[in-house]
């Protein structure tokens, strides 16, 4: 009997297919395809200011800037490359006094990680040395191979740093009366100053001017320019903007936008006079690019129908914001409400629109409109679709001085960091800490909202 060429080509089809499915099925589970947590190093210190900070690259690694204390001894820098499953590639710094502050990548792949030592460093044949506290100021490839190596002269302190996409750096420090980094020399007003400096791809010194506010967050638009949030007490001022608030003591927030075209600042708070020893407690706790170059702000504002316990502040809420190329501001969510004073809130939007917030409160504050209860503090994380009408959120179980510090994307990945002390549980994972502190990082599946 014979059979037709057609019926050989479908029986062949499908044998091939079966075989294929069976083959695949065999494989193991994507590891990636799951969510992580894991205990990175335990330390007996941890900072109520900056304390840590990361970036990623294209294959999911995260390099971490922070320090790590044992008990009794002095400060360790502390830079790891961390694998997508927590495993650390490389370390660099443990041997040196003092902290890494800030860490950022720029369109190359190249890390730039700013701090301050102690004594000397001594990474991959560049040396620096100090015998007070000083600035450090390094470039390292992702095999952990240090490229450069600074001390600026005089007195400067780098705390924040961030690269747009066209390369170009954006630093705040505090410097005293005289400075030099990347070639260009800085003078300052009495013993410490706020300033912003602007450095090239290469990290030469394009230019530097002063800022009287506190700078919490910066980010960058599709075009390049450069966005600045936080917050001053009583007066603000940078290039021809200046500012006041309403009562002494009052703390309002900033917005600034730097461009080659422009440079301009906002004042945004509650700026009504409510009474004598009324201290508001506002700032823009963090900034990131959202859609059609729209850039968002998380924004803490005080709300005068709450009152906290002590009876001299009010609470705030945090709101979710949406900013144009001009400056319009217009808001898009009340996040929580009824936080009190001190609480770091961060946020990340991913690449298909999914925005996730990270924080924490205490006592009753709302989610969204949903209430949370809680006799002591509770960290929080909470996600919004594209539209902004379905939402995600996780309650984490800890213990206390627990803060997620740090957040951000990395493909379909939702990667945080931050630090916590006897536990951590989120979801089905859980890590645990015999230490008086420790430093954990939380990575996300994100496949689909």
């Amino acid at each position: 009997m014979k059979l037709r060429l057609d019926v050989l080509i479908v029986l062949f089809l499908l044998f091939s297919c079966e075989g294929k499915r069976k083959a695949t099925d065999s494989l193991p589970p994507d590891p990636l395809k799951k969510d992580g947590l894991y205990h990175l190093r335990t330390t007996s210190r941890i900072s109520s200011n900056l304390f840590s900070d990361f970036v990623t690259d294209e294959e999911g690694n995260m390099y971490l800037a922070s320090f790590q204390q044992k008990e009794g001894a002095l400060d360790r820098i502390l830079i790891l490359k961390i694998s997508p499953l927590g495993k650390i590639i490389w370390e660099k710094g443990q041997m040196s006094t003092g902290r890494a502050l800030a860490i950022n990548k720029n369109p190359e792949g190249k890390l730039w990680v700013c701090g301050f030592f102690q004594g000397s460093l001594n990474w991959d044949g560049h040396k620096i040395e100090s015998t007070t506290s000083a600035m450090f100021w390094a470039r390292i490839d992702q095999n952990g191979k240090t490229e450069y190596l600074e001390k600026p002269r005089g007195e400067i302190t780098a705390f924040n740093l961030h690269t747009n996409l066209q390369g170009e750096m954006l630093m705040a420090a505090q410097i005293g009366k005289r400075a030099r980094l990347g070639g260009m020399e800085f003078s300052g007003q009495g013993e410490r100053q706020n300033m912003l400096l602007l450095l090239d791809r290469e990290g030469n010194s394009k230019w530097g001017k002063p800022i009287q506010g506190n700078v919490q967050c910066m980010s960058s638009d599709e075009n390049g320019s450069f966005w600045v949030g936080g917050d001053f007490t009583e007066e603000f001022s940078f290039e021809k903007d200046r500012f006041q608030t309403s009562s002494p003591f009052d703390q309002d927030a900033f917005l600034t936008k730097i461009s080659e075209e422009e440079i301009w600042s906002k004042q945004i708070g509650y700026k009504g006079f409510l009474r004598y020893g009324y201290r508001s407690n506002e700032g823009i706790s963090d900034l990131t690019l959202g859609a059609n170059n729209k850039m968002l702000a998380l924004i803490k504002e005080d709300n005068p129908d709450t009152q906290d316990k002590m009876g001299d502040r009010f609470l705030s809420d945090i709101g979710l914001f949406s900013i144009s190329d001009t400056g319009e501001i217009r808001q898009e969510e009340v996040i929580s409400t009824s936080q009190v004073k001190g609480q770091i809130f961060r946020m990340s939007q991913s690449d298909n629109g999914e925005l996730w917030i990270s924080g924490k409160g205490m006592g009753n504050f709302s989610l969204l409109g949903d209430t949370i209860r809680s006799p002591g503090y509770q960290a929080f994380l909470i996600g919004l679709d594209q539209d902004r009408r379905s939402s995600k959120r996780i309650l984490p179980s800890h213990g206390p001085n627990t803060d997620i510090r740090i957040m951000k994307h990395s493909g379909n990945q939702l990667y945080t960091s931050g630090h916590y002390t006897s536990y951590l549980k989120i979801a089905k994972d859980s890590i645990e800490n015999r230490g008086t502190h420790a430093l954990f990082f939380y990575r996300k599946y994100l496949p689909t909202f």
